[in-house]
């Protein structure tokens, strides 16, 4: 996807921070969108770093005027 166009590429869960199994998590993050208009599609997942991806992906457009 094209989520590496837009600032932050990765959102981090705070340190300290504990979601058991079943339970959710809410992301608050501001993106910058690319200079050049047009359409993207950024897609997110979540990653256990260094061990694997898992969960479902989110996919969103994004147009870019």
């Amino acid at each position: 996807g094209d989520a590496y166009l837009f600032n932050p590429s990765r959102i981090k869960i705070p340190a300290g921070t504990t979601i058991a199994p079943g339970q959710t998590h809410d992301f608050a993050f501001t993106m910058t969108a690319p200079s050049p208009a047009g359409t993207y599609l950024p897609k997110y997942r979540m990653v256990w770093v260094g061990h694997k991806w898992f969960g479902q992906t989110l996919t969103k457009t994004v147009t870019v005027t």
